[in-house]
Formats: C-alpha cells, sequence, structure tokens
C-alpha cells in the first residue's frame, strides 16, 4: 500500500510536456540562489501535481484502465529520465555509447512509468502534504511531503514522508530524484545496477531492463483482458 502511494506521489507534475529525452540538454535555466520566487515556483508544481494526481486517483466516473493511463502520462511529464538516467546508472553511464545511451533512457523511462501507472491498485485514499522546501546545490529544490492515511476513528495519521528533488531546466521544474523516509531512489537504483553489471556487464544489464519492461507489458494486458473479456 504504502508503495502505491508513493508511486502516485511520484506522478506528480504541474509543469508541460518535457522536452526530448535524448536532445542535447537545454541551457541551464537554474534560477539564482536569492531568487525569492524560485522555492515558491517549485513547491507550487509538487501541489498542484499533487491535486491532479489525487483526483485522478478518486474519480469514480474513470476505469482502472483509465486512472493508470493518466497517471503514467502524468509521471511521463513529471520526470527528467535524462538526469535521472545518469544519476541512476552512475559511473557506467560513461562506458554507454550514444546509442546504448539513448537505449538505456527508454528502457528506464518505460519501467518508470509502468510502476507509476500501476497506482491505482492500491490506494486507499491518502493525502499527500507538502510540509516545507530548501534550496539545494545547482539551483535545485528538494519539496518535502507528508503521506497521510487514516486511523480507526478516521483521524489522520502519517504513514510516511516523501522529499523531492526537483531541476528547473528550459524553464520547466522536473523531478530527478525521491527520497523515501531518507532512502534515495536515484542511489537504490544505481546499487541494483552495479551489482547487475558485475555479474553480467552491461548487456546483462539491458536483457534485466528489457525483461522486466516485457513483464509490465504482459501484466497490463492481463488486466485489461481480465475487465474488459478481450
Amino acid at each position: 500500500m504504502k508503495c502505491a502511494i508513493f508511486c502516485t506521489v511520484a506522478a506528480l507534475c504541474a509543469a508541460p510536456l518535457c522536452a526530448p529525452l535524448c536532445a542535447a540538454p537545454a541551457p541551464s535555466t537554474a534560477p539564482a540562489a536569492n531568487d525569492p520566487g524560485s522555492a515558491a515556483t517549485a513547491r507550487l508544481a509538487v501541489e498542484e501535481g499533487v491535486r491532479r494526481s489525487l483526483a485522478i486517483l478518486r474519480d469514480p466516473n474513470l476505469s482502472r484502465a483509465e486512472k493508470s493511463q493518466r497517471i503514467g502520462q502524468i509521471a511521463d511529464d513529471a520526470i527528467d529520465f535524462e538526469t535521472v538516467s545518469r544519476l541512476a546508472l552512475g559511473p557506467p553511464w560513461k562506458q554507454l555509447t550514444d546509442a546504448q545511451k539513448e537505449e538505456f533512457v527508454r528502457e528506464f523511462r518505460k519501467h518508470v512509468v509502468a510502476i507509476c501507472a500501476h497506482a491505482p491498485d492500491g490506494y486507499r485514499d491518502q493525502q499527500v502534504e507538502v510540509a516545507g522546501d530548501k534550496q539545494e546545490e545547482r539551483g535545485d529544490w528538494t519539496v518535502h511531503t507528508r503521506i497521510l492515511g487514516k486511523q480507526d476513528d478516521g483521524t489522520p495519521k502519517e504513514t510516511g514522508q516523501v522529499d523531492f528533488r526537483l531541476r528547473r531546466r528550459d524553464g520547466r521544474w522536473r523531478i530527478i530524484d525521491l527520497n523515501l523516509e531518507g532512502i534515495s531512489i536515484a542511489a537504490n537504483l544505481r546499487a541494483q545496477f552495479q551489482a547487475i553489471i558485475s555479474n553480467g556487464g552491461i548487456d546483462r544489464m539491458f536483457q534485466v531492463l528489457r525483461q522486466r519492461d516485457e513483464a509490465h507489458e504482459n501484466a497490463d494486458r492481463a488486466a485489461d483482458k481480465a475487465t474488459t473479456g478481450k
């Protein structure tokens, strides 16, 4: 259940569509450190994204498939996949050819979006509350959120904390990392990828990614068939 709400929060975004992932990085437009509107901009992006995501999950007129599709689209828009891919892969990123980098971003993107698209499966009317923000290096901002569930008597109870690290590029705030109760998702993924590479090399890493993406696609097809009977 906690994973479902984490994926829901990860799916948030108030920004327009992201720039092409494998294009050359756009010039940095990170605000100056003394820009009084920079924190508010990042925070408002998170607040608006939370509002959009929760509205989708709570809409009784949307089917499970429709909710999954819309949450997946929000995640696809919200995350700077090129930056996250570099952070998640770590030093081996420099060993990849340009073609391999493009393939890694593509497969990694499919993997993350598929996970976020399954948020409706475990959502139980949790609330997400923005609790604060702080400026980081390189003009990044971290926005702190709290996950609130309900106790038996209906009163709210904190069930988790998620910190978003956002970076502004080409005028858009996008997610470059999530910190779930003290654990960096980028660092956690990096450890997993490095373990795979140490045991089977770069080719094995791509094989594992493709297998995971294929498993998500098969699960989605099975779920759609169970729902529609087709």
